[in-house]
């Protein structure tokens, strides 16, 4: 039987890896412990964005994030998946400003720089992939901030958020409600149930001032943050 090699061997537990919903900790852990001894026999893209993504997935924040800067130099030699990965991993580890610079040059990364203009609170540059994706109801969404004078308060109120949630996460999402149009977005994150009711009483907090300074009200914000454990994420497969 031959033996795979240590390149085909981290795709196929890469594609695994993204298919799983996170609450799998156990497999997860399995897969990282395999990609760290590949990536010690081959140091290549696959195998370090898969060594990455899985440490993400089990809320290892600083080794996750070590490799990042590596990763982000390798980027103009990866294919369009490993790309589209990497920079969504760059994404949910936080490094908004360096996702929106690539996706101003790469028009196939445009999601992903709208889910760092989003978390950075870059309303023009949500505005200028959000067309680029032809996300009408993200554009819809900012016409209403807009026309209720509410884009700064959200540039405020999501850079205070950034530098709250600066290094206490290793995934987040952006969704749109059809029902009371409110833009959540969603922070995943290793912390226990205790720590995370107090960062959202700490944001809650914040915002409320924030709005106060703008001569605003919190209410008149059509926008949730939501703190949300590791475990619920459902998975890129999802």
């Amino acid at each position: 039987m031959p033996v795979p090699s240590p390149a085909s061997e981290a795709v196929t537990l890469f594609n695994e890896l993204v298919s799983l919903p996170w609450s799998e900790s156990a497999r997860i852990r399995q897969i990282e412990v395999r990609l760290r001894r590949l990536f010690e026999l081959r140091s290549d893209i696959v195998t370090g964005l898969g060594l990455s993504q899985a440490r993400a997935m089990l809320g290892m924040y600083d080794e996750a994030n070590q490799m990042m800067p590596w990763l982000l130099k390798e980027i103009a030699d990866a294919d369009a998946v490993s790309g589209n990965n990497l920079v969504g991993l760059a994404c949910d580890l936080g490094h908004f400003d360096a996702v929106m610079d690539l996706a101003d040059d790469r028009l196939e990364l445009s999601r992903q720089g709208a889910i760092a203009a989003f978390f950075a609170g870059k309303a023009e540059k949500l505005e200028q992939f959000a067309i680029q994706i032809n996300d009408r109801r993200m554009l819809h969404w900012l016409e209403k901030l807009a026309t209720a004078n509410l884009t700064a308060l959200f540039s405020d109120i999501q850079t205070a958020t950034r530098e709250v949630m600066a290094g206490k996460f290793t995934a987040c999402g952006v969704s749109l409600s059809p029902v009371d149009e409110d833009s959540a977005g969603t922070y995943y994150t290793w912390l226990e149930k205790a720590q995370r009711r107090n960062l959202e009483y700490d944001l809650d907090r914040m915002t409320h001032s924030i709005a106060e300074r703008h001569g605003s009200s919190w209410c008149d914000m059509p926008l949730v943050t939501m703190i949300l454990p590791l475990g619920a994420h459902p998975g890129k497969g999802a």
